[in-house]
């Protein structure tokens, strides 16, 4: 009907409409998309709808990763490249964005007739082996144990969220069954970044406790030390290969505050460290420190905020021409 999918106006202090908001969970729409290989790689042209049945261009937010379902962004999440070869590497792909008017007849066909093109590049996946360690806060005095209480469910879950965000740029993370470790420090801190101190500094953990794998390493707190000004408590930390400060690693904070020994501070829920873990293993793989505060959205925006989740042209460029290869994650 008209108006579906809009929402209230906003006013201003005079009560005056401002603008209206769309709603992408409420308004119909079909994506499409076209690929036509070199005639050498072998492969056939393939031009398909989100209106297929079955669907490999998924539209509602439910399933194509817009989070929260009410989000106001017209994503599509292809499922379907991973029936073509590395043959096809480098093929453009365009998608097409229409009204589902375009089965009335062939000259409303979404490919002919549509609101907007992306023009993109098939490359083949990138898939990296991590591996978990779960990391208990061992009392230095009495010996006693304080875990995370991050279950291998929510570990699951977890690297699924990472999965979903990371394959805006074709990259795949396979986790091995996580192994407990334990870190003793004095204070009531688990890992402490920017300090030296014997088996709980970041690089130190990593250092004891390598696999062949990309480390990534849940643990009770993080301390972020400023040399002169302090400190305080953070969410994760990442030591990139190459960077010169260490092992190599990736460490994600169960709580922000005090560790787990201490009452006062809730564990963070799930999305929240499936954000944190994505943006370090950004970090990671991209080897690369920077952040990108110039885009809103952006994954490697400072935060824990699981909406800013979005990866660009000149990130997915990084990670393939510079970026940690698979075969060699800590190089």
């Amino acid at each position: 009907m008209p108006g579906a999918g809009i929402g209230p106006a906003l006013r201003n202090a005079m009560g005056e409409p401002l603008s209206r908001k769309l709603s992408a969970a409420s308004i119909e729409v079909v994506w499409a998309r076209a690929i036509v290989p070199p005639v050498a790689s072998g492969w056939p042209a393939s031009f398909v709808r989100s209106s297929n049945d079955p669907p490999v261009l998924l539209v509602s937010p439910d399933g194509n990763g817009t989070s929260p379902p009410t989000a106001d962004n017209f994503r599509v999440r292809d499922v379907g490249l991973q029936s073509y070869g590395a043959s096809v590497a480098g093929t453009p792909v365009h998608y097409y964005l229409g009204h589902p008017s375009e089965v009335v007849k062939p000259e409303l066909y979404v490919f002919n007739n549509h609101a907007a093109k992306l023009d993109a590049v098939w490359m083949p996946q990138l898939t990296y082996n991590v591996q978990v360690h779960l990391v208990d806060y061992v009392n230095p005095t009495t010996g006693a144990r304080t875990p995370t209480a991050i279950t291998a469910g929510e570990i699951d879950t977890m690297i699924a969220n990472v999965n979903m965000i990371w394959s805006q740029l074709g990259v795949r993370f396979v986790a091995a069954p996580p192994v407990t470790n334990g870190t003793t420090v004095a204070e009531d801190v688990d890992v402490i970044v920017g300090a030296t101190q014997a088996g709980s500094s970041n690089d130190e953990l990593t250092a004891r406790f390598p696999s062949a794998n990309i480390d990534i390493f849940f643990v009770n707190s993080i301390w972020t030390s400023t040399f002169g000004l302090g400190g305080a408590f953070d969410a994760g930390n990442a030591i990139f290969p190459g960077s010169g400060l260490g092992t190599p690693g990736v460490i994600v904070a169960a709580k922000v505050g005090p560790n787990a020994s201490t009452p006062g501070t809730a564990r963070r829920d799930v999305d929240d460290m499936s954000r944190t873990l994505a943006h370090e293993l950004g970090h990671y793989v991209l080897k690369s420190a920077e952040h990108r505060d110039d885009e809103l959205w952006n994954l490697m925006l400072p935060g824990a905020d699981y909406n800013k989740r979005d990866l660009d042209d000149a990130q997915s460029t990084r990670l393939r021409n510079s970026g940690v290869n698979p075969a060699t994650p800590d190089q």
